[in-house]
């Protein structure tokens, strides 16, 4: 508009714009009047190209837009590619944070191929690139290369130097590494993973093994999910003492934040990327109280209070809702259940539990609630039951193979585990699995250290409990079961000595650095000269 009305003669009519389409060219005229312009994925490139060129910011923001809603692994490289180049910052960012995420997915994907150097270097190099194994990175770098190997193989030593190699197998360096074409044709690369195999070797000779810092191939990546361990009873008063564990370093780390009030045998869980941490109580109060931590602004604010005051609550999340069930309100154990809705800042009433249940737990599989055992005032429970949300109905199934109470309930699989708690007379080791299609528990191996009132998580495939009551005191330890060996390990200790406190995972944190081992502070190790 302005360069018909203010930029040109009134009499000359014609203007020639080079590079793109009439049809590009009119939905630009057309937005200029009616402030509306429908977007394609046909035109959506050339358009955002053409908003850029021609400085119409209004246009570029609705393009970004679209394009963020459609960010896939099969187009996240073209989109990041295609914004690089168009300086859409922050669509950019989150297209680049989508391929360090999703990488494993990505890499095998023929789109793969059309990173350059610099981009591909970028990615593989990051502290914050999220891969299943080192072994990933390996065979991305290979896939890369080999695409156009005459082209790309002067790039050999520097793109595996990125590799972290003290993270893979000896067997893996032996068979996989030292044996390929592409290394044993590098001295620099065969070099560099030789350094690497003797810093590994020191490494390994600790006992728990180190993790290294200020060297490439040994320094740790960061962990996509962080556990945090809220509150709870320690000493003889409720703490809100919040402590986040970096598996990456296998480390417990203090990161600041606090629980907005001191609290135990509450809930908390992390939805929408805020951490909801609701009931329990403070020594002297139980509450139906639920406040949010925001993680962007590390700020607490007040959300909508429950129906009921729960202490001993199970919580957990479904379907983009969550729910506390059970639990005591002070006066009696409760069978009453409800949810609470983020976007209506609303709790809802939803069908009451058969029985009445507190320090029982629960976890979601297969679109289901299921919670098991607990406490119903009188008796420890061997009881379990489901909950449907589409028919707002609650089923009993197979009970347990022993009453457990201050239980720890998670989902791994398409499996239920129950671990620990107390049959009334002492504190359990013992740890059983439930099968939904036969409907039958079986025994699993038992825990190191017996406990009850303990935090539960599933954390890359391994079964973590932190914290609980022994039956003589509160106790620090933490050790995780491994679902494919069936058996269990000792993880590090937590700063605070625990019991009735609740853990919950969050992933894609802002700040994570504050949640993470300080890397400066691990061990540095000398490089020896290989054999």
């Amino acid at each position: 508009r302005a360069l018909f009305i203010r930029w040109s003669n009134p009499e000359e009519r014609h203007f020639v714009v080079i590079d793109f389409s009439p049809e590009v060219m009119r939905l630009i005229f057309e937005f200029a009047y009616n402030n509306n312009i429908p977007l394609s994925e046909k035109t959506i490139r050339e358009l955002l190209r053409a908003a850029g060129f021609l400085n119409i910011m209004s246009i570029s923001v609705k393009c970004c837009t679209f394009l963020g809603n459609m960010l896939c692994a099969d187009n996240c490289i073209d989109i990041y590619q295609l914004t690089k180049y168009n300086f859409c910052t922050q669509l950019e960012q989150k297209a680049y944070k989508f391929i360090l995420n999703n990488f494993d997915l990505i890499e095998s994907g023929e789109e793969f191929f059309q990173l350059d150097m610099e981009h591909f270097c970028s990615i593989i190099a990051s502290d914050h690139l999220c891969v299943s194994s080192e072994a990933v990175v390996f065979r991305a770098v290979v896939r890369w290369i080999n695409h156009a190997v005459a082209d790309r193989k002067e790039f050999t030593a520097i793109l595996f130097s990125k590799v972290r190699l003290c993270f893979l197998s000896y067997e893996y360096i032996r068979l996989n590494m030292l044996q390929h074409e592409l290394v044993n044709n590098n001295s620099l690369c065969c070099r560099n993973i030789e350094v690497g195999f003797n810093i590994k070797e020191q490494l390994d000779a600790f006992d728990p093994p180190l993790t290294v810092a200020r060297n490439a191939m040994a320094y740790p990546r960061y962990p996509k999910n962080i556990l945090l361990a809220t509150g709870g009873w320690s000493g003889n008063n409720p703490t809100h003492a919040v402590e986040a564990y970096d598996i990456s370093t296998h480390h417990w780390v203090v990161p600041g934040t606090q629980l907005d009030r001191r609290r135990a045998y509450h809930g908390v869980v992390f939805l929408n990327d805020n951490m909801y941490c609701l009931g329990g109580f403070d020594r002297l109060e139980t509450f139906n109280l639920m406040q949010r931590y925001d993680f962007s602004t590390g700020m607490w604010s007040e959300a909508a209070p429950m129906h009921y005051r729960r202490c001993y609550v199970s919580v957990t999340v479904l379907n983009r809702k969550i729910y506390a069930m059970g639990g005591y309100d002070g006066f009696e154990r409760l069978k009453t259940a409800e949810s609470y809705a983020p976007e209506t800042n609303q709790w809802t009433l939803v069908a009451s539990m058969n029985e009445q249940r507190s320090d029982a737990s629960c976890t979601t599989l297969n679109n289901k609630i299921y919670i098991c055992g607990g406490f119903n005032g009188t008796e420890c429970l061997q009881t379990c039951e489901s909950y449907n949300p589409e028919v707002d109905q609650w089923t009993l199934f197979a009970p347990m193979s022993i009453q457990r109470s201050g239980v720890g309930v998670i989902a791994a699989l398409t499996y239920v585990y129950a671990i620990g708690g107390s049959d009334g007379n002492v504190r359990l080791r013992t740890a059983e699995v439930y099968n939904p299609d036969s409907d039958i528990w079986n025994p699993l191996s038992p825990m190191h250290n017996p406990r009850s009132n303990f935090g539960i998580e599933l954390m890359d495939g391994l079964i973590f409990v932190i914290g609980g009551f022994n039956g003589e005191t509160t106790t620090r330890k933490v050790e995780y079961y491994n679902i494919e060996t069936d058996d269990w390990n000792e993880a590090d200790d937590m700063d605070v000595s625990r019991s009735g406190l609740s853990c919950c995972l969050v992933t894609d944190l802002p700040r994570i650095i504050n949640y993470i081992y300080p890397r400066k502070i691990l061990p540095l190790l000398k490089t020896k000269k290989g054999k």
